[in-house]
């Protein structure tokens, strides 16, 4: 059993990196999240480190100071804003490339200098997948019963351990905070009373009923600049979806380029991706890698952020006025790893 220690103040940190090597079964992942989980690491000398940049700045540099110290260890960062697989020894003195996190971790010296690695934060396919469908399910379909009861009984201190960053600043945070808040002050509300409150917002917020009431209803064509009223975008969009046969046009009754069905279609995609990397990993996972980053880019990336800006300005709930705040942080941070494939 390999036994690797994950320096990170996200939990789903753990989560990202176990499913993307959920295949080794022989790995075990130990995340460290406090300080004093850290001086442990260095005490006990661990074989095999990773660390999430996003730790912060000082806490980052004094932890990789420290990993200095300990010659027999393999320190692999990783980074989410590059694309690169990148090896260095402990004296900065040699650059290597490497090819992929498993190697990393397989290729750890049991002796010598310590390796401190840059890699980028691939995010696991069926994560991805849940992340969207996740998304795409709020937006797709209004609050009720069982919405309610999975909030419920998902506690706080859950859905802060899902997206906190470790940064009291950070705009993600922020929104997990407000959704805390909600749930706390509507512990002892009535399901149906909650339902119905949850379902006004979603309406304000989603279909624009009418001017003023809410922001403009969150289709693509709507917020993004264009001479023709959308038909370039709509017809772009209808294309894509069949040719890849995306069922998702046979589940809702909406039009193409509204966020729930943009949305759907990422899920679908990183699904496909996920069901079809046994069967040819190389290929498969390259194509619908390279398809989810290309329209990632080219639709929800473009306009997401521009109406979660505006949304929020008339969300009355504090749930949706946190969902929002999460929303517009996956955009403003480009989530999906750019492609270099499709151009």
């Amino acid at each position: 059993m390999v036994h690797v220690h994950l320096v990170s103040n996200n939990p789903l940190f753990q989560e990202v990196i176990s499913a993307t090597l959920s295949h080794y079964a022989n790995i075990e992942f130990i995340l460290a999240i406090s300080a004093e989980d850290r001086e442990r690491i260095l005490k006990d000398q661990s074989p095999i480190i990773i660390v999430d940049e996003r730790i912060g700045t000082h806490i980052l540099n004094d932890f990789l100071e420290s990993c200095r110290q300990l010659p027999n260890s393999h320190v692999i960062l990783i980074n989410s804003e590059s694309n690169d697989f990148i090896t260095t020894d402990s004296s900065r003195s040699k650059l290597n490339k490497i090819e992929d996190l498993m190697k990393a971790i397989t290729s750890a010296p049991s002796g010598g200098n310590a390796i401190l690695e840059t890699v980028p934060l691939i995010a696991n396919l069926g994560t991805l997948a849940s992340l969207f469908a996740f998304l795409a399910s709020i937006f797709n379909t209004p609050p009720g019963i069982t919405l309610v009861q999975q909030l419920r009984a998902l506690s706080a201190q859950g859905f802060t351990s899902l997206f906190d960053q470790g940064n009291n600043e950070d705009p993600s945070l922020a929104g997990i905070t407000e959704i805390e808040e909600y749930l706390e002050v509507s512990a002892t509300v009535p399901e149906e009373q909650l339902v119905t409150e949850l379902a006004v917002d979603w309406t304000r917020l989603f279909r624009g009923t009418r001017t003023g009431y809410g922001p403009p209803p969150p289709y693509e064509s709507l917020y993004i600049d264009n001479n023709d009223n959308g038909v370039t975008i709509l017809e772009s969009l209808a294309y894509t979806y069949q040719e890849y046969n995306a069922e998702i046009l046979q589940t809702y009754h909406d039009r193409v380029d509204y966020i729930g069905v943009e949305f759907d279609f990422l899920r679908f995609l990183y699904e496909l991706e996920d069901e079809s990397f046994e069967s040819d990993p190389e290929e498969q996972l390259s194509k619908y890698s390279d398809v989810a980053s290309k329209y990632f880019q080219d639709h929800p990336l473009k306009w997401v952020g521009r109406f979660c800006d505006e949304a929020i300005k008339y969300a009355q709930t504090g749930f949706f006025r946190g969902f929002l705040q999460m929303v517009g942080q996956i955009m403003s941070e480009n989530l999906i790893p750019q492609t270099s494939r499709i151009q």
